[in-house]
């Protein structure tokens, strides 16, 4: 078992992680972005299409190494009880494919046993996190679907099929910038190399021809200021973090921030500007000030190539609810034990609330 979980990350971060995996070594890969990306779609930071793609790439690589992709819809705060865009999207998604997931949305509500515009009490510590005893059991029923899952025919053989995608791809610091040194990071979750960009800085970046770029791999407390991505057409990011340091000792938060538009490349290069403050048309944390010197410890960019055909793997013939596994008695059982309805507080860190 591998976890490549990552907090701060949209669902590219399966383009980020995907360099180290050979999925042909596992019987299953769960994909959980729901959380990150649906509170950016919500908040008009991300949209459909983007997550549709990087889903669907994902969705590809997985399966053709014969490894079978499952989807969850995890719910956070802001998006119960109905889930609103991104439950509907990765719904589709996983029907199109054929592919088991887990619809958190319907999971709780049949926890709660309320209605619909009731308030969710017992289940959240934050905005984005459940409590210790609600995530528990949601791995203890998510674990027992799976093995229910598993006692049926599952085709990890399947003849390959092609669906309508793109591939996406981790384009690394120490390519895009290979004049300037590298800063080797890591903590227990993620090792990456960065370079650390300082003052308003201007520099033209070789990227795949055709490619687009989605969104920036960064170290998100030792960053601030705009970024600038110019290709075919530009767009502006803010990205002051509220947890700005200067501490070169300080601990890596490493994250990926879509950027507000892909920019498509010009003969395969494109532009890229950093400046104390400036224009944006979204922020990552703190407003820019033209006080500050930019800063930004990048890992990376990740790009999408030409819309096309991928290959599939379709290992199940239609699309399987795991929640549907789970009993009513077993959610009424638990029901009683879980912790009674608390207050949470949110504060200024990097997150997607």
């Amino acid at each position: 078992m591998e976890n490549r979980a990552l907090g701060f990350c949209t669902s590219d971060l399966f383009a980020f992680r995907k360099v180290s995996l050979d999925f042909a070594e596992f019987d299953l890969c769960i994909l959980d972005f729901a959380p990150n990306d649906g509170a950016l779609l919500a908040g008009k930071r991300l949209d459909t299409d983007r997550i549709e793609q990087a889903l669907t790439s994902a969705i590809s690589e997985i399966s053709r190494a014969g490894c079978l992709p499952v989807l969850m819809i995890l719910p956070i705060v802001n998006l119960m009880p109905e889930g609103r865009g991104i439950r509907r999207l990765c719904t589709k998604i996983a029907e199109r494919h054929g592919i088991p997931f887990f619809d958190g949305f319907a999971f709780l509500n049949r926890l709660l046993a309320v209605e619909a515009d009731a308030p969710q009490p017992g289940l959240f510590k934050d905005r984005m996190h459940y409590t210790l005893p609600v995530a528990k059991f949601i791995g203890e029923c998510l674990a027992d679907a799976l093995r229910q899952l598993w006692a049926g025919p599952i085709a990890f053989d399947a003849p390959l099929t092609t669906a309508r995608g793109n591939d996406h791809s981790f384009l690394p610091a120490e390519v895009l910038f290979p004049d300037h040194p590298i800063v080797h990071s890591r903590t227990a979750m993620v090792e990456t190399k960065l370079v650390h960009l300082t003052g308003d800085t201007t520099l033209r970046l070789k990227v795949p021809a055709g490619s687009e770029i989605t969104s920036l791999v960064a170290n998100f407390p030792r960053c601030r200021g705009v970024l600038s991505i110019t290709g075919e057409g530009t767009t502006r990011l803010g990205i002051s973090s509220s947890t700005f340091t200067d501490d070169p000792a300080a601990k890596m938060t490493l994250g990926i921030y879509p950027l507000p538009a892909t920019v498509r490349s010009i003969d395969g290069e494109i532009e890229l500007a950093l400046t104390a403050a400036g224009p944006a048309e979204h922020s990552v944390g703190a407003p820019a000030s033209p006080l500050d010197s930019a800063s930004l410890m990048i890992a990376g960019l990740v790009g999408r190539g030409p819309r096309g055909l991928v290959p599939m793997r379709r290992m199940l013939p239609d699309a399987v609810e795991l929640g549907a596994f789970i009993p009513d008695e077993r959610l009424v059982a638990a029901r009683a034990r879980l912790a009674p309805p608390t207050a949470f507080v949110t504060t200024g860190k990097l997150g997607y609330d």
